[in-house]
């Protein structure tokens, strides 16, 4: 029976970090209290994607408000799109 090879946790999220990358969303108007868009500015430096716009509703940390990028879906995907596709981040998007 061939032999498996097994690695930690912590060998597969070295190995992960040298290829992959990652990008931030945040939504200017987040009314939710653990995702201020200025904590999300901050520690984001060059790599934030601003997300402007969209539909209020609900609890502002539920699915239907700012916070889940409602009625902003489209340009959000492209945005992420565009960053997987051609390591571009673009600075805002929606309205």
């Amino acid at each position: 029976m061939p032999s498996r090879s097994t690695a930690s946790t912590a060998e597969i999220g070295r190995l992960l970090g040298t290829v992959m990358k990652a990008t931030k969303l945040g939504r200017l108007n987040d009314s939710c209290r653990l995702t201020p868009y200025e904590t999300v500015r901050n520690y984001s430096k060059n790599n934030l994607v601003t997300v402007r716009g969209g539909i209020p509703e609900g609890d502002p940390c539920g699915g239907r408000h700012l916070h889940s990028y409602a009625g902003r879906e489209a340009v959000v995907v492209d945005a992420i799109l565009a960053w997987i596709n051609k390591s571009e981040v673009r600075i805002v998007v929606g309205e």
